[in-house]
C-alpha cells in the first residue's frame, strides 16, 4: 500500500519483502541503489546490515519497542557520505516516543 501510494503520487518506489524473490529483490535494490527508484519500501529486510550511505531520508512506519532497532533504522540515514550533511527521519509509529 505504501509502495503505490507514492507510485500514484509520481514518485518512483519498489518494494521487498522476506517472500520477494531474490532475483526480484536484486533488481529493485539495484534500481534504489543508482537512484531510479527514489524510493525503497522494504518489509524487515533493509533493517539491519543495510549500507546505502547517500540515502537522506528514512521513514519508519512500522512500531517497535527496541532502542537497538529503532537506532538501527535510524542508522540506515545518518552514514556520512561525501556532500550529505544531514538526514532528516519520519516516524509515521511513533516508535520514537518509546
Amino acid at each position: 500500500m505504501t509502495t503505490a501510494e507514492f507510485q500514484r503520487r509520481g514518485v518512483t518506489a519498489v518494494c521487498v519483502t522476506g517472500e520477494t524473490p531474490a532475483a526480484e529483490r536484486a533488481v529493485s535494490m539495484a534500481r534504489f541503489r543508482t537512484g531510479s527508484a527514489r524510493i525503497l519500501v522494504n518489509v524487515s529486510v533493509a533493517t539491519e546490515g543495510l549500507d546505502v550511505a547517500d540515502a537522506s531520508v528514512v521513514i519508519v512506519d512500522r512500531p517497535t519497542h527496541s532502542l537497538s532497532l529503532f537506532m538501527q533504522m535510524a542508522g540506515r540515514g545518518a552514514r556520512r557520505f561525501a556532500g550529505k550533511s544531514d538526514f532528516r527521519m519520519f516516524d509515521h509509529s511513533g516508535s520514537v516516543f518509546e
